[in-house]
C-alpha cells in the first residue's frame, strides 16, 4: 500500500514525466504564433463554437477510456498496464492545462479590452 511519502514521489515522477510529454504534443496542436492553433482551426470544421469546447471534445476521449478502466477494474479484471494508465491519465491532464490556458488567454484579452476602453 502506497504511503504519503510514496504517493508524494509518484506524484513527482508522473508530473515530470507530464511535462515532457506536454512539449511534445505542444508541436502537434501549436505553431510559434498561436498556442491553441489547431483548436481554433478545429472550431470550422467541428460542431463547436469556441475552442474551449473542441478541447473539451478531446478530452471526453480519455475521460471514457479512464471510466471503463476503472469499470473493468470494479468487474474484477484486475489492473491494467501502468503505461496505459500513465497515457490515458496524463492526456486528461494536458488537456485541463490546455483548456486552463485558453480561458486565462481568454481573460486577459478581456482586460486588454477593458483597460483600452477606460484610457
Amino acid at each position: 500500500m502506497m504511503d504519503g511519502n510514496g504517493f508524494q514521489e509518484h506524484q513527482k515522477k508522473f508530473l515530470g514525466n507530464l511535462l515532457e510529454v506536454c512539449r511534445a504534443k505542444q508541436k502537434e496542436y501549436a505553431n510559434n504564433e498561436n498556442a491553441f492553433h489547431n483548436f481554433e482551426e478545429a472550431v470550422g470544421i467541428s460542431m463547436n463554437k469556441e475552442r474551449e469546447t473542441v478541447a473539451w471534445a478531446f478530452c471526453v476521449k480519455h475521460l471514457q477510456s479512464v471510466r471503463d478502466i476503472i469499470t473493468s477494474i470494479e468487474e474484477g479484471n484486475g489492473p491494467p498496464k501502468q503505461a496505459l494508465i500513465d497515457e490515458k491519465f496524463g492526456d486528461i491532464i494536458v488537456y485541463m492545462t490546455l483548456m486552463h490556458g485558453m480561458i486565462t488567454d481568454r481573460i486577459n484579452f478581456e482586460k486588454i479590452i477593458t483597460d483600452d476602453k477606460e484610457d
